[in-house]
Formats: structure tokens, sequence, C-alpha cells
């Protein structure tokens, strides 16, 4: 059976959370994925909320270990929407889920290597990976060259799903121009 994670993400169309919500449209209106959701453990400060989500933490990666079985599939969008201390706790659940012989494959939005931060849990959880889907050329020549034996695949681009009514641009003030939307950085956009 074919599985993906998907975090119940706060509303808004952040980069962040609108790519993991199109990915959970996407896969659920697939028949051939089931979702099993996982809560976000972002944004607190206050101590008893980080509790809360540590605890929340384990109780759905148990849920997640008790859903897959040997020769299932699981797609977990990577990073996991979570603080960076508190995934840690997620790499022994991964462990025994590779164990009992699930493939995983990781859609990765982000990588922290990428953007110059520290790269240990990043290289922690993408150990674990069978597949790799990544969204470009350059992301797919990094993690290459820190993961030669992993099976990648390149989106090439990708699309964020858009509802009509969310843009709404007349015909005639469309121009046969190209627009560029994201980090204008010469390290992310030197094509430009």
């Amino acid at each position: 059976m074919n599985f993906f994670l998907y975090e119940t993400v706060n509303e808004g169309n952040t980069a962040g959370s609108k790519a993991r919500k199109d990915i959970a449209t996407i896969l659920k209106a697939n028949r051939f994925w089931v979702g099993i959701s996982i809560k976000e453990c972002w944004g607190e400060t206050r101590l008893i909320k980080r509790l809360e989500a540590v605890c929340s933490l384990l109780c759905d990666w148990l849920k997640v270990v008790f859903s897959v079985k040997c020769g299932d599939k699981l797609l977990i969008q990577y990073p996991i929407a979570m603080y960076p201390r508190v995934s840690k706790l997620v790499l022994p659940f991964l462990s025994s889920i590779k164990k009992r012989g699930v493939e995983i494959s990781y859609l990765v939005h982000d990588l922290d290597g990428l953007r110059g931060f520290d790269r240990d849990i990043e290289t922690s959880f993408l150990s674990f990976a069978d597949q790799m889907i990544v969204h470009n050329a350059v992301m797919l020549e990094y993690v290459h060259r820190r993961f030669p034996s992993a099976h990648l695949i390149n989106l090439g681009v990708f699309d964020y799903l858009l509802d009509s009514t969310t843009i709404s641009i007349p015909r005639h003030q469309l121009s046969d121009g190209i627009a560029v939307a994201g980090n204008l950085s010469l390290e992310k956009a030197g094509y430009l």
C-alpha cells in the first residue's frame, strides 16, 4: 500500500504551508495513496506548548509506525514541519519503519545545507531515503554529492495548485514576458 504523511498546517499561502497542502491535495485525489495525518509542530515559544508538541509528535509517529508494514511505500515531505530539535525524536521511528521493510521516499521542499545552515539533522533524515524527489537540477546535484547511491527524481519545476478564485488577471493585462517568483539572490537565481 502507498502511504503519505500530511501535516495539519497553519492557514495561509506561504511557501512552506502552500506546497505541503498542495502535495496533500494531489495525493488525496489519487486513489493509490492513503494519507496519514500528523500535526505541525511550529510557532509556539512557550515551554508548555513545546512539551505538548513533543507528546503530539510521539503519538503521531506511533500511529505512522503501526499503519505501515513490509512492502508498503511511505512518502514524507521534507523538511518535516516541526522544531529542528524536536524533529530528532522522529529518527528512531524512521529507523523502525525502515527495519519493517517499508520503502521511504522524500519529497524535498528545502535543504538547510543549500541555505548554509547545519546539515547534521538533514543528513540523519535523508539517510533513510530509498528515493528523493527534488525540485531542480541544483538540488539534485547537491543531494547526489551527499547521497550518491540515492535514487533521485528531478521535478524540473514545481507548480503550486492555483484556484481560479486566488488570482484574477484580465486577459488584456497578460503579457508575453516571463515572471519569476521566489528568492532572487545570486545563489538561487543566478540565471537572471
